[in-house]
């Protein structure tokens, strides 16, 4: 004799918006070879939140919010702009000065 093959029970229209929702708060990663559930990170625009700040925050805010290392970042990058600017303008001088 065979054996009846069991069918998977189809989810009432509650049960697709909960697992929706469950499925869009949580998610599984695996640790140690074990799955775990977890919340998943908050996201702004499809970023996370500290990148998003980083991205966008002015000075002024950062400064108001205490933030001081994404303050320190955001100007040692701006030196590396200019120093990178002035770098390319000095050879293109130089340039004009050999020819």
């Amino acid at each position: 004799m065979k054996a009846k093959k069991a069918c998977k029970k189809k989810l009432t229209l509650e049960q697709k918006a909960a697992k929706k929702k469950r499925k869009a708060e949580w998610m599984m990663i695996v640790i140690r070879g074990k799955q775990k559930w977890v919340r998943r990170p908050a996201m702004i625009d499809g970023m996370e939140v500290e990148r998003f700040i980083e991205r966008n925050a002015d000075d002024v805010w950062l400064l108001q919010a205490e933030r001081y290392e994404n303050l320190y970042a955001k100007e040692v990058e701006r030196n590396r702009e200019f120093n990178a600017d002035k770098d390319r303008l000095l050879s293109a001088r130089r340039d004009e000065e050999l020819q």
